[in-house]
């Protein structure tokens, strides 16, 4: 049986789930912004989960990183080569 071209097909996808954490906000104020964090976000009063994904990215780059035979000696372990 043919589908009726009336009958809209519903899809779930990245689209609608794009469109649904946009809509979701904080109001900067209540945050621990830097000015650096305030100045790239679209509204400096609003922070949306994709803001706050791209901030928490910012500051992971910031960090210094530790290699894992550093972290292994900090803890006593000893690596064989």
């Amino acid at each position: 049986m043919a589908r009726s071209s009336k009958t809209p097909i519903r899809r779930s996808g990245a689209t609608s789930r794009a469109s649904y954490s946009s809509r979701k906000r904080v109001p900067s104020a209540v945050l621990n912004l830097t000015d650096e964090e305030r100045a790239v976000l679209p509204d400096p009063n609003w922070v949306t989960e994709d803001d706050a994904d791209a901030i928490v990215s910012m500051r992971r780059k910031k960090e210094g990183s530790v290699s894992f035979e550093e972290v292994l000696r900090k803890n006593g372990i000893r690596l064989e080569h």
